[in-house]
Order: structure tokens, then sequence, then C-alpha cells
């Protein structure tokens, strides 16, 4: 199985590569490189992802230092290094993205040029690590003098705007935190947030307003129209449409669509990048359960897995993290106390959502 939990056949000798990379079985590993011709570094994935973006979402900086040395051998290692993914996304960005701070550190060191790399939504490295919430990641790219702390993307949004935007997690606030300490440092005061109409999830992906996402839901649905100057900011909140659809939900003469579990559509081990795609995609519920009544973050608990965390802590509401169900009524620190994840119970303990528990 492969990263996403797909079975394939290793047809090729990059998916090979590629599966001794996950068991981290070196020796084998690097006897295969040392042999590998330069067309199979270069090979991508059905993500348009080289062997090296996929041992940077890993942070494997081994594989990654060896990588990169026989790629330097066979003289194609400036094409590896500046490859982009189908989303447009460098194997530093990949790195930034998912939180690998010495993964990018080595890569950048390899490369600076990637330093002005920027994906499809025209995101840059501070972007999509502002929007993954790694505040060390952040802290290290404004250090660098070359980072381009306005730069807007796609929606015209900085990276100081999705972190504030996204405060209401525990690892935006610290993020915002960051920014506030670097503008500090320069005796500059922190810009403040954008108005409460612009409306941002994770990932970098921007949805309009919610005042029209909740008139367009209405309307899709062919419903009695309300008249748009009634709806104001205390019927629409900055979150992401999960909020619009709730308070669709709490009205009679409203039914909004049903959403998928996000627990129905990940699978152990937890393919991080597709979980934050689907967390800010509307028709899925990142605190619906499966049919065994357990939600996401609690698979993450008994996974141990503390990425998979760290994401779901950032879009979930405090009584979603909280929530007991299953077969035996149990919230996500019980499951975590009772698989002994010792990382998702320090997550977990650290959000203070659970109080003397």
């Amino acid at each position: 199985r492969n990263q996403v939990g797909n079975s394939f056949v290793m047809d090729t000798f990059s998916q090979l590569l590629e599966e001794l990379v996950s068991r981290d079985e070196e020796n084998r590993f690097t006897d295969l490189l040392m042999s590998a011709p330069s067309h199979v570094l270069l090979e991508t994935d059905g993500r348009g992802r080289t062997l090296l973006m996929f041992a940077s979402e890993y942070g494997d900086i081994d594989r990654i230092g060896e990588v990169i040395e026989r790629a330097g051998e066979l003289g194609v290692g400036e094409d590896l290094l500046g490859m982009r993914d189908k989303r447009g996304m460098s194997a530093p960005m990949i790195a930034a993205n998912v939180g690998q701070l010495t993964t990018m550190r080595l890569l950048l060191d390899q490369r600076p040029l990637c330093l002005a790399d920027r994906n499809e939504w025209q995101e840059t490295l501070l972007h999509v690590a502002t929007a993954g919430g790694h505040p060390a990641v952040v802290a290290d790219l404004l250090r660098r003098g070359d980072m381009q702390v306005d730069a807007e993307d796609k929606w015209h949004q900085t990276a100081l705007q999705i972190a504030q935007l996204q405060k209401g997690g525990r690892c935006h606030s610290e993020v915002v935190e960051v920014f506030r300490e670097w503008y500090e440092e320069r005796g500059e005061p922190l810009p403040p947030p954008p108005p409460p109409s612009m409306t941002m999830v994770h990932d970098g992906t921007t949805l309009p307003s919610l005042q029209s996402e909740f008139l367009s839901a209405v309307k899709a649905r062919g419903e009695r129209t309300l008249d748009e100057s009634a709806i104001t900011t205390k019927h629409v909140t900055n979150t992401a449409l999960g909020k619009t659809q709730a308070y669709l939900k709490s009205q009679p003469q409203f039914s909004a669509p049903a959403r998928k579990a996000l627990s129905k559509c990940i699978e152990y081990p937890a393919d991080h990048e597709r979980v934050r795609q689907l967390v800010m995609d509307e028709a899925i519920d990142p605190a619906g359960r499966d049919m065994f009544g357990l939600t996401a973050v609690q698979k993450a608990a008994a996974w141990n897995d503390g990425e998979l965390l760290d994401i779901l802590l950032c879009v979930l509401e405090p009584g979603d993290i909280t929530r007991r169900t299953g077969k035996q009524d149990q919230h996500a620190l019980d499951i975590a106390l009772e698989y002994g994840s010792q990382t998702a119970i320090k997550k977990l303990r650290d959000t203070g959502h659970f109080g003397s528990q």
C-alpha cells in the first residue's frame, strides 16, 4: 500500500524506491539509488511528485541527502530541486506545508531560489507554512531576508492575514504571535486583521463571504430567499462554510445538504495532504462519524498521528474535539490514553479543552 492506503503494483523502479523510503530500509534503498538512472529520479507519480518530494513530506533527511547526491552525480540536481507537482508545489513548499522544518532548511540551502516558489494559487512558502499552522517554520522563513512578508496569494491575502482569520485555532494563534514578534523587532505595529467578509479556510483556499455563501445555499435549493439586507454578521460568522451550514440546520425553513464525514474518508496511515484538501471541502464534515461512530480526531488519537491532529485541531470546534462517541462513549483523549499514544495525549491536553479530565 502507498501513503494514501491504496494498493498498487510496484512495476517501476521509482515505485520500489518509494516503498523502501516508507519502510526505511536504508541499505536496500542506497544500493538501488546508486544504480538508478537520471530519469528515475525525475519520474513523477499520479500527483506529479518525485521521489525527493515524497521523502520531503516524510522528513526523511538521510534519504533526501542521498537522492540529492545521486542527482548531482547524474547532472540533474538543479532540475530535480526545481520540479513542481500538479499543484505547483516544490519540495521545499511541501516540507513547509507539513511542518518539516529541518527538511525545508536543507532543501533551501541546496537551492535558495526556491524561496521565491509559488504554487498554483500563488502561495509562497510563508503562505503554506502559515496555513498549515507551523509557527517554527514561519519563524525560520521570516528570518530569511529574501522572504516577501507582504506577498499576496491568488485571493490577495498575505500569510499573516491567513493566520489572523484562522486564529481560533491554537496553532494559528501561535503563528500570529510569531508575526507580531517579527514586526516588533522592526519597530512596526502588527497589521490589523482583514475584514470579516474575507473568509479563509485551511491550506490557503478562500471561500467568498459567508453572507453570499448563505444566500447561494438557499437559492440553489430553490427555497424562500431572505431579504439580503437582513443577513448580517449576527447570522454569518467568520468561520469556514460548516458554520453557515450549521446555522442553516438550526433554522426550520431550511435543510442544509448532508455532508460526508471526514472520518469515512481517511484510513491508516493518513495522507496528510489529502486530509488538508478534504477539510476545506464544503461537502466534508470534519467532525462527522464513520460507521463505528468514530470521528477523525478520535482516529488520529488512536493512531498517535501528531500531524493529523495538528490539522484537525485547527479546524474543529472545542465541542467537536471533546465529544464522546462510539460504542464505549469515549472522547479523543480517552482513546489516546487507552492506546498509549503519547504524542496525541500531549497535543490533546495542550488544547486546554479537556480540563482536569
